[in-house]
């Protein structure tokens, strides 16, 4: 009853967000402000309620449309909490993500199944924290955030897996394991909502398209650029 009084009360909060969210100022791709209403589209979405995976699918959201005659794109204005190009939300990847690399009982099969996704699937969320972003960059934030470093737990994670995955193999679940655990120390240095593969990832990403998508996941803000001027949470 729980879960499905807490799915009724996002569903009612994304319905008010489609209903009164105003229309932008200004183009996301070209900075034009000449903008008009382009009706609406359905997406469906999975997300972690009360630590239980549900299937929405009838997330109807805005679209909007630049009037400049150079470009004529259209875009999506997004309830709060509903990451870009993503059917599974990051709030289920990140628990999938750390149940499989941290949990010794826990499996491929089983988060599988609790994200109620395939195994192939589950795959590559690994493979796209491995390197949606480069760690050493996540550490020079944290050191610049809170004045020392975090240590994430990896000696376990190697120990997991030595006895039936290969080397190069590995480094990729040592290296998600890693990254997870430092976007967790940096949304909590930020006050970002955990989990941090969420909270730091959506203040990064915000209303822009056609990023981190399983093909080419690095984000440049991220992996190279300075977050002073993408990140409006580093400089307020």
């Amino acid at each position: 009853m729980k879960t499905t009084e807490s799915v009724a009360r996002l569903k009612e909060r994304w319905k008010k967000f489609t209903r009164e969210v105003k229309k932008p100022a200004r183009c996301i791709f070209c900075a034009g402000v000449r903008i008009w209403w382009n009706g609406t589209r359905q997406r469906s979405a999975s997300i972690l309620v009360e630590g239980v995976s549900v299937y929405l699918s009838d997330v109807l959201c805005r679209r909007v449309k630049c009037g400049t005659r150079e470009c004529h794109k259209s875009w999506t204005l997004r309830p709060p909490g509903l990451f870009p190009q993503r059917h599974y939300q990051l709030c289920l990847t990140a628990a999938g993500l750390s149940d499989y690399l941290f949990n010794p009982a826990s499996s491929l099969e089983k988060v599988a199944k609790a994200c109620d996704c395939s195994m192939r699937t589950v795959g590559s969320w690994i493979n796209w924290a491995a390197f949606v972003t480069d760690p050493q960059a996540l550490e020079r934030r944290i050191l610049e955030a809170l004045g020392h470093p975090v240590l994430a737990p990896l000696r376990g994670i190697s120990n997991r897996f030595r006895r039936y995955c290969g080397q190069d193999h590995q480094k990729e679940l040592s290296r998600a394991a890693h990254n997870l655990c430092l976007l967790e120390a940096l949304g909590q240095a930020h006050g970002c909502d955990p989990p941090g593969l969420r909270g730091v990832l959506t203040a990064v990403v915000a209303n822009r398209y056609r990023l981190t998508t399983y093909r080419t996941p690095i984000i440049p803000d991220i992996a190279w650029r300075s977050w002073m001027e993408t990140w409006p949470i580093m400089s307020s």
